[in-house]
């Protein structure tokens, strides 16, 4: 056995301890990390869960001064809901979508409105869920008191106007009013 040459057994690899500096652990490297993640953002929409502002207000506002000589107490907050009113102004036909015909224009102006009043009420119901009732008003971009669609839409119309395809459909069903004349929005009364 004199030419054999001794072995040392094999040591597992040491696991490393990674010390955080103190300037680090005040949580902005973990903020930094997850904006890094893969999947973060979708297109369109907030990957963060929606917050709570009117139940955090509403929960604020029930935190009153105790009163003296008796454990802390304070009225816990059971269901929050609200009524929303929104008006806004129609958007224009982009400029590279015009049509020198004016009856095709104002089809654009039609289908786009519409599509986009549908879009907005399904996007203010997802990012306020505390809202149980919406006020929609919306009134032409060049005439700022010309009102075209408008109507109150609770959650359950939206909900239930979710299988249909034609925004128009869908906006009747929730409840909004407008009029249509040759294919165009006309004001309403």
């Amino acid at each position: 056995m004199q030419g054999a040459e001794r072995r040392e057994p094999e040591k597992a690899p040491r696991a490393r301890l990674y010390v955080i500096p103190r300037p680090l652990r005040s949580g902005w490297w973990k903020r930094l990390l997850g904006w890094l993640r893969p999947g973060r953002r979708v297109a369109g929409q907030s990957p963060l869960p929606p917050t709570r502002p009117l139940r955090r207000i509403a929960a604020k506002a029930l935190t009153l001064p105790s009163r003296r000589f008796f454990a802390p107490d304070q009225p816990r907050l059971n269901r929050v809901s609200g009524q929303l009113q929104v008006e806004w102004l129609a958007r224009d036909v982009l400029p590279f979508a015009r049509n020198p015909d004016e009856q095709r224009q104002e089809q654009l102006f039609c289908q786009q409105t519409l599509s986009d009043t549908c879009a907005v009420i399904v996007r203010l119901f997802a990012l306020l869920p505390e809202i149980e009732r919406l006020d929609v008003r919306v009134v032409q971009p060049w005439s700022p008191k010309t009102l075209i669609l408008a109507g109150t839409v609770t959650r359950q119309d939206v909900l239930a106007s979710r299988p249909l395809s034609s925004p128009g459909t869908r906006l009747q069903s929730m409840g909004i009013r407008y009029r249509l004349v040759n294919g165009h929005l006309a004001p309403l009364d």
